[in-house]
């Protein structure tokens, strides 16, 4: 079993962000992330449905906003789960 690994951190400004959230929406419809950084890269392949967790915490001054997308193999047990949620206004 293969273990790849990719990581990015850095600090960017709303608009470049904006872009990075595009590029994976686009990504995701044709099912296909490509990451790439320096010497790295993970391609990854997405199936029909997948695990999408959403968590927020304010302390003081500090925001953090964690979004997180799973999935494994088409052999896994589809439909468990799912559950709505509303981003914006």
């Amino acid at each position: 079993m293969s273990h790849d690994k990719f990581s990015y951190d850095s600090i960017q400004d709303i608009k470049s962000v904006k872009q990075y959230f595009n590029s994976l929406l686009e990504s995701i419809e044709k099912r296909r992330i490509v990451l790439k950084s320096e010497d790295k890269e993970i391609i990854l392949n997405l199936d029909e449905l997948f695990r999408f967790a959403v968590s927020a915490r304010k302390k003081g001054r500090e925001n953090k906003l964690s979004i997180k997308m799973s999935w494994t193999s088409k052999d896994e047990e589809k439909g468990s789960d799912t559950k709505t949620m509303t981003i914006g206004n």
